[in-house]
């Protein structure tokens, strides 16, 4: 009987690609603080689990010493909820300071998804998607940027693709915009990315933590 043989040959290539691609990456849960992440603008707070950015024009940034400029291709998702309103919440990609990168945002207002660029202070709408959204409803969000090309997902949802040049580096980030809105579960992935110092080196346990947080939402008190 060979079988057993195959069945675990087969069961340790799997294991094999979750290690792989487990270990490029940055994992940011807040189950221990904000794991120094920085405020940039309004208040920016870990509490129970969770990563709150409140403010006219809130943002945190993960820190620079978990980053380098040389990724400038990744895949960057976390889950979102927005406790107060009634304006946007999203992620940022390609930041490179207070006045420079791109936001993906879920707009609650205007019941939409958006795609911005801000350069030295200068916003620009770059998209608009029709998405209908609520309150205290928790997204997920990911944005995949490669070279001068861009994938943005809600819910593991294609919901649009753009093209653009004047960013061409940075690191991620949260924002908020005239309301109080909570982030989790920061997973950021790429060539040459290292596992995250926050998370366990177990690649297996990573894998299993994110598929049982984004299969059940959280139970906030």
């Amino acid at each position: 009987m060979k079988l057993p043989f195959f069945r675990g040959f087969f069961i340790g290539i799997a294991l094999s690609v979750i290690l792989l691609n487990s270990a490029h990456a940055l994992y940011y849960d807040f189950e221990k603080g904000d794991q120094g992440w920085e405020q940039i603008n309004g208040t920016c707070k870990a509490e129970k689990g969770v990563y709150i950015v409140t403010g006219s024009d809130g943002v945190g940034v993960l820190p620079d010493s978990d980053w380098k400029d040389e990724w400038t291709d990744y895949t960057a998702e976390c889950q979102v909820m927005m406790e107060q309103g009634p304006d946007n919440m999203g992620l940022l990609v390609r930041y490179q300071d207070s006045t420079t990168y791109y936001i993906f945002a879920i707009m609650n207002g205007r019941q939409r998804a958006e795609i911005w660029s801000r350069v030295g202070g200068q916003y620009t709408d770059e998209k608009d998607i029709d998405f209908p959204n609520e309150m205290n409803e928790w997204y997920k969000i990911k944005v995949v940027a490669k070279g001068e090309d861009f994938e943005f997902y809600i819910n593991d949802e294609l919901i649009a693709e753009w093209s653009d040049d004047k960013l061409e580096s940075g690191k991620v980030g949260a924002r908020t915009y005239s309301s109080v809105s909570h982030f989790d579960n920061v997973l950021i992935t790429g060539s040459g990315i290292p596992a995250s110092k926050g998370e366990p080196g177990a690649a297996v346990d990573l894998a299993t933590k994110l598929a049982t947080t984004w299969g059940n939402v959280k139970n906030r008190d």
